[in-house]
């Protein structure tokens, strides 16, 4: 659990931890506020549960070259928990697969680029 949120509480997580997560979003005061707001709903305890349950998680990876379906891999150029090259290291493993990278948007790329994704998502559908 990062010392912010054990020692001095969830707002001083989220002020630590927001920054570097978000892309175009961080010089957006109203996003930021809503994220914090979300984060502050949560205790240090279920925040760590929840990172370590991230962390823990098997690897799905060696079963994307099995998907005989479309795959659309959505990804954020300023994402520095889940980086472009993660995805670059997916869609290699799924013949299948196609990458989109969200030039403005960090790691809540749904919320920082929401026009994106969705065009992101129109023109797979319509592929």
């Amino acid at each position: 659990m990062p010392r912010p949120g054990r020692e001095e509480g969830m707002a001083a997580l989220a002020s630590a931890w927001l920054p570097p997560m978000l892309g175009c979003g961080a010089e957006d005061a109203a996003l930021v506020g809503a994220l914090t707001a979300m984060i502050e709903r949560q205790t240090a305890e279920s925040f760590a549960r929840q990172i370590a349950a991230l962390l823990k998680r098997p690897d799905a990876r060696p079963a994307l070259a099995g998907v005989a379906v479309p795959i659309l891999l959505i990804s954020a150029a300023r994402d520095n928990w889940s980086p472009v090259s993660q995805h670059e290291a997916m869609r290699a493993l799924a013949p299948s697969a196609r990458l989109v990278a969200i030039p403005e948007a960090g790691h809540m790329a749904p919320i920082e680029a929401p026009k994106a994704i969705a065009d992101a998502l129109r023109v797979w559908l319509a592929g």
